[in-house]
């Protein structure tokens, strides 16, 4: 590989190409009227739908493990019947605590657990 740039390099070809991509007329427009002297060369526009899937597929990420967690910790913490029914206020605010200390107990383990295997690896390096 560094020979095929060593060779663009002696021909004056990867010249033209930084000149073509990366040219610094782009960065010295600052007015907002862009010359559009070469239709081919790379903008800030050029990448919006990169910008945009990754945008996307983070935000279905979070939804996805937000509905996991949720999911899982439905699935641990059934609701118990009590004898005396609280007010929806004193329910929901309950629940919600539960909620957060079961995501902090299960943060807590995946450090613990991160860790533990760090320290493995560190292990198995080292003998």
């Amino acid at each position: 590989m560094s020979t095929a740039i060593l060779g663009l390099s002696e021909t004056g070809k990867l010249q033209k190409i930084h000149d073509k991509w990366l040219s610094k007329s782009n960065c010295s427009n600052l007015n907002g009227s862009e010359s559009d002297d070469d239709p081919e060369q790379l903008k800030l526009r050029s990448f919006w739908g990169l910008f945009l899937l990754c945008g996307i597929a983070c935000f279905i990420s979070l939804l996805i493990y937000f509905f996991k967690i949720v999911r899982d910790f439905c699935n641990d913490h059934k609701p118990e019947e009590e004898a005396a029914v609280p007010s929806p206020e004193v329910s929901r605010s309950k629940t919600l605590q539960t909620f957060l200390a079961y995501f902090d107990e299960k943060e807590t383990e995946s450090n613990r657990r991160l860790k533990r295997k760090r320290n493995d690896d560190l292990s198995l390096k080292s003998s």
